[in-house]
């Protein structure tokens, strides 16, 4: 294998063949990621998605709302369904997508893996600028493969754009660190807007900057005056934007929000293990774990630009402490660096001399470990495209009963990883609520309410308690048991108006 390795230099330093190994691992980034392309948003992470995919529809349905983006689910009491932090580039586009192919979800998809691919690019980029060919088409299969990539490069969310264009940006600052021409200067300043614009964590690209400048001894370039145009640009725009929803948006993600700094969080037992667990099971895999580690570790392997990701992440990663903690998809900035230090370390390792095994049973092993990695992350990825169908079963039906378009509806969702699911499939506002007492049904039926939508799970709809509110308060309009979530398990799924209606 040792010797198959050696061979695929000089075959790759010819650029047909490169360009040959790099169109086919594109063809095989597409090929993958268009799995499941047309089914509905009720995979893992759907809350995330659906709140994307909420304000896409509605821009496309009123374009005024892109400064206001909606996600049909009213905050608290209220009747206030604005739901912004990051700018809706990511929404825009995706509604741009339906006025042009028509407003169907796998339009959304090919955009978001349209996206990705741009940040895919420009890791191949950056990874040729100081790697052979050879080693960076081997990265760059781990990297299409990866399983977080593999579901988040086609899910609904504005993740994946941030991570494309913070790689974007990475390259170009290191291009107008080689000639700080307008081009570069322009490319720079485009590419590092859209890294916050996408999402503000994006502009932690900003510390990656700072560790090149530092490794090479330009410290003197943060004077210069079109960086600092740059940098004030890119502050102002995102800055503004981040005002503009505190106090002209109220309802929507404030600048405060939880998901931040959190001291209690960064210092915990389980902050540490639930890291442990996403950077090596999720990213790396336990295969290419051990080889992660060493080659962060090791003063025999460098990689500077996938180092400047790292302490950007690092950063980030003790900024935005309890968004961490909670979501996996928070760690797709990690993603490029712990791949590229998982690629580098094995090749290293594979390349090294032989002393306890021979050279037989070490290509035996990189074999299965190369098999291994492919394997779970196939079986990881599988794992997030299981759907629970439960509120695209409500949504049809309600639409079915053709109700006017100002009904409000009442979604009780016992499910912690969904929310307001019902709601985008019913194409109707209205409450979300785990469950709801007597008072709180009649407290929003006074605000306008009309129908009640129920998905629960088996654990809440065979809990009497639980079910004597709406047992009392409403009557059935439809219900089903014929609904399994995405472990297989029953669940009921009904839709109540009530009983004095």
């Amino acid at each position: 294998m040792i010797a198959l390795l050696n061979k695929a230099e000089p075959v790759f330093a010819i650029n047909r063949n490169f360009k040959l190994g790099v169109t086919v691992l594109i063809l095989l980034f597409i090929l993958i990621r268009l799995f499941h392309i047309n089914s509905p948003v009720l995979d893992r992470h759907s809350w995330n998605q659906i709140s994307a995919a909420s304000s896409a529809m509605n821009i496309y349905k009123d374009p005024a709302t892109f400064w206001a983006p909606d996600s049909n689910v009213f905050k608290g009491d209220s009747e206030d369904s604005i739901l912004a932090q990051e700018f809706p580039v990511f929404m825009g586009l995706v509604a741009l997508g339906y006025w042009i192919a028509g407003p169907e979800i796998w339009v959304a998809r090919i955009i978001a893996i349209s996206i990705a691919l741009i940040g895919w690019i420009f890791l191949l980029r950056l990874l040729l600028i100081s790697e052979k060919r050879a080693t960076v088409l081997f990265i760059m299969f781990l990297y299409t493969i990866n399983s977080h990539n593999w579901f988040f490069d086609r899910a609904i969310n504005s993740d994946t754009g941030m991570v494309s264009f913070m790689l974007a940006s990475l390259y170009y600052f290191w291009q107008f660190m080689q000639d700080r021409s307008v081009k570069n200067s322009v490319l720079l300043l485009v590419t590092t807007l859209l890294a916050g614009l996408f999402k503000p964590y994006g502009l932690q690209i900003g510390i990656s900057f700072i560790y090149l400048l530092v490794i090479n001894r330009r410290m003197r370039l943060v004077l210069d005056w079109r960086l600092i145009l740059i940098g004030t640009v890119v502050w102002v725009v995102n800055l503004g934007w981040l005002l503009y929803t505190e106090y002209y948006l109220p309802a929507s993600i404030s600048i405060g929000h939880d998901l931040g700094f959190n001291l209690k969080d960064l210092f915990s037992v389980k902050f540490v293990y639930v890291m442990q667990q996403r950077f090596f099971d999720q990213i790396t895999t336990q295969f290419l774990m051990l080889f992660c580690i060493f080659a962060i570790a090791s003063r025999k392997i460098r990689n500077d630009f996938a180092m400047a990701l790292l302490f950007a992440n690092l950063f980030y990663l003790s900024l935005i402490t309890h968004g961490n903690l909670v979501h996996n998809y928070y760690q797709l900035p990690f993603t490029p660096a712990l791949i590229v230090f998982s690629g580098l370390g094995f090749l290293y390792w594979l390349r090294a001399p032989v002393k306890k095994i021979s050279p037989k049973v070490k290509a035996s092993l990189a074999i299965f470990l190369l098999i291994g990695y492919v394997g779970y992350s196939g079986k990881k990825t599988w794992n997030h495209f299981r759907l629970s169908i439960g509120p695209k079963l409500i949504g049809d039906q309600i639409k079915a009963m053709d109700l006017p378009e100002n009904t409000r509806l009442i979604s009780l969702e016992s499910s912690g990883t969904r929310f307001h699911e019902t709601l985008y499939y019913a194409d109707k506002k209205g409450w979300v609520r785990r469950q709801a007492s007597e008072n709180e049904l009649q407290k929003l039926r006074s605000k306008g309410a009309e129908i009640v939508t129920v998905h629960y799970e088996e654990k809440d709809f065979s809990n009497p308690e639980k079910m004597a509110p709406l047992r009392n308060m409403l009557k059935p309009v439809w219900e089903s048991y014929d609904c399994r979530d995405s472990y297989g398990k029953s669940c009921l799924v009904g839709i109540y108006r009530f009983k004095d209606h």
